[in-house]
């Protein structure tokens, strides 16, 4: 699904996607979030972070875990948080 979460953000949030890299990244996740160095732990499976900082209020998409066929992989998390100053 092209539109498989749909996510309304006020300015100043971050939001962070943490993906399972046994799956290839999808094209929603490359275009509107950048990578960072950080990985967070699921299942024993290491998922690389990445992030976008919100500067207005806007709405965000999230299409399926991979565009291509399905993988044994954990389905990305998305993580909310508040910026820091």
């Amino acid at each position: 699904a092209v539109d498989l979460i749909e996510m309304a953000v006020p300015a100043g949030t971050v939001v962070t996607i943490a993906h399972d890299d046994r799956a290839p990244l999808p094209g929603w996740l490359t275009k509107q979030f950048q990578p960072t160095e950080h990985t967070l732990t699921i299942n024993g499976q290491a998922m690389k972070l990445f992030e976008r900082r919100v500067a207005k209020d806007e709405s965000l998409t999230f299409g399926s875990n991979t565009d291509g066929a399905p993988v044994r992989a954990n389905q990305y998390v998305v993580l909310v948080n508040a910026a820091k100053p």
